[in-house]
């Protein structure tokens, strides 16, 4: 199975120009009428990230920036677009993926501080506790199980400093009980992979319980239901490029979800779909 580095951005496409093709790509999505894909369109990225960030940072005061599992390092990418040299920002990329790691170095043209190492065993330096003013974690959460999810929290909040805020945006629905659901339907899809990943999505109810127990203050906690986003065989397949016994597995997976209609599948032209929940959580140590 390959593994996906967010290489190009899709682009932003008129709703009739569409094909199939196009809907069924990993990450596509319809936002503000406009497709998109929701890993690298950077408009989306500076309205959930960078907006919320430039409306509390300062020019006169330096400030430190995280992002927790940054995968290609888009986010801080763009994030360093709209501040560029008007802001005094320190900006880290954390990911134990040294090709990522690797790959983000060659295409940034700007400093950033990479950080080589596991979430859950971060060194206390470069990322001294209270240190962080803004921290980011796209798409990253997920990959640790369900157990592991309150420890991580729990670092973020550690690297925060008392006011800093966390920007969350992962796959997850509002509620806990449509959040099983989605689970145990990305266990059978791993079990297609023969993935032995622990990879828990939660859901907002669940985050926002996870980050009061540690202290976070809640300052934003929304399934995006403004972004319809899907996943099918067909997007799997544009993105682990699927041998024909796995896309014929997926299939009746998705088949049989679509019969039980406890989640929001359709059905077009015999393609099977599922809507993708996303979850987004502003939160913040209090000061």
């Amino acid at each position: 199975m390959r593994e996906y580095i967010n290489e190009t951005e899709y682009g932003i496409k008129p709703y009739k120009t569409l094909t199939s093709k196009d809907i069924d790509s990993w990450g596509s999505g319809l936002w503000e009428d406009s497709w998109i894909n929701i890993y690298t369109d950077k408009r989306l990225i500076n309205k959930l990230f960078t907006e919320p960030i430039l409306e509390t940072c300062s020019k006169e005061n330096p400030f430190a920036l995280a992002d927790f599992g940054c995968g290609d390092g888009m986010v801080m990418k763009t994030i360093n677009e709209s501040l560029k040299k008007d802001y005094q920002a320190k900006i880290y990329n954390i990911d134990k993926n040294p090709e990522g790691i690797e790959q983000m170095q060659k295409s940034q043209d700007f400093e950033i501080h990479p950080v080589l190492e596991d979430l859950l065993n971060l060194p206390k330096e470069p990322i001294t506790e209270s240190y962080i003013n803004y921290g980011t974690a796209r798409f990253a959460i997920p990959y640790f199980s369900q157990e592991e999810q309150p420890e991580l929290l729990n670092i973020f909040y550690r690297c925060l400093t008392p006011g800093g805020t966390m920007i969350i945006l992962h796959d997850g629905p509002q509620h806990k009980g449509e959040g099983k659901l989605y689970n145990h339907f990305f266990e059978e899809i791993n079990n297609v992979f023969r993935s032995k990943s622990n990879n828990y999505y939660p859901s907002v109810e669940e985050l926002v319980d996870n980050s009061k127990k540690i202290g976070y203050k809640i300052n934003i906690a929304k399934e995006l239901t403004e972004i319809q986003a899907w996943l099918s065989p067909r997007s799997y397949d544009s993105r682990f490029k699927l041998t024909k016994q796995q896309f014929t597995e997926l299939k009746k997976i998705f088949k049989r979800g679509f019969d039980k209609k406890q989640l929001p599948f359709t059905i077009d032209c015999g393609a099977y779909r599922i809507k993708r929940p996303l979850t987004y959580c502003i939160i913040s140590k209090p000061k």
